[in-house]
């Protein structure tokens, strides 16, 4: 009985799989290596998250003195066109009282959020002062790396961090005496580090409503690594004694 044609071209590659690996292979060495670069960029994004509430047992007047008090900020926030604004947050909340062993409900309390966002920080700080002015509170605060800041930096760090790594594999197989070296993988991770958003504090808020408060970027640390394998070829056995 002749063997079935699909088997027949399995078994072929099973035997020739084996034989092709070790002629590729039989001289080469493998090398597991990593490299990375890394580099200080300065914070360029802002944001800020702002509140304003108000409590009572009118829910109508509540929420049209939430709405008038949002609207009067979007329209300042007109004023600042480098400035994103979105209101991503509202809520109504019951109020409720604990005394003599019984809990009842006294009132509401809304509550709506503004965000702001920026690359222009001496804009979007002015503009913080004048929300604050405006009722509204800060009640949390941070700073970022943009995503086009970052783009660009990692860009450039990932050809330095490839440059060293390639340097690296090149002088390993200079070491193991091969007579040539080729990458057989190569894995890149940026790591961005920077410091966290933090909330600001109720007093602080406090203290900073009569004017823009005063802020420090800072920086941020992005680090690129880059790992893979490199094939040394034609390497001696002898060279590996």
């Amino acid at each position: 009985m002749r063997p079935h044609p699909l088997l027949t071209s399995l078994l072929l590659c099973l035997l020739l799989l084996p034989l092709t690996a070790l002629a590729d292979d039989d001289d080469a060495v493998r090398l597991h290596l990593s490299a990375f670069s890394e580099q200080e960029v300065d914070n360029d994004l802002m944001r800020v998250t702002l509140q304003v509430e108000r409590s009572g047992r009118d829910t109508a007047r509540l929420a049209r003195e939430v709405r008038e008090i949002m609207d009067r900020a979007l329209r300042t926030g007109r004023d600042h066109p480098t400035v994103k604004l979105r209101t991503p947050a509202y809520t109504t909340q019951p109020v409720y009282e604990h005394r003599d062993n019984q809990t009842r409900q006294t009132g509401w309390r809304i509550i709506q959020t503004l965000e702001l966002e920026s690359t222009d920080l001496e804009s979007a700080t002015t503009l913080v002062g004048k929300l604050q002015e405006g009722e509204l509170r800060v009640i949390q605060m941070g700073f970022a790396v943009s995503d086009e800041t970052r783009e660009r930096v990692r860009k450039a760090l990932s050809e330095q961090a490839i440059d060293l790594w390639r340097a690296k594999a090149a002088a390993a197989a200079a070491r193991v005496q091969a007579s040539h070296w080729r990458p057989a993988e190569l894995h890149l991770q940026d790591e961005l580090d920077g410091p966290p958003i933090r909330p600001l504090m109720a007093r602080a808020m406090d203290a900073a409503m009569e004017s823009a408060p005063a802020v420090e970027a800072g920086t941020s640390r992005l680090r690129v690594q880059v790992s893979g394998t490199a094939l040394a070829l034609g390497v001696k056995a002898e060279a590996l004694r």
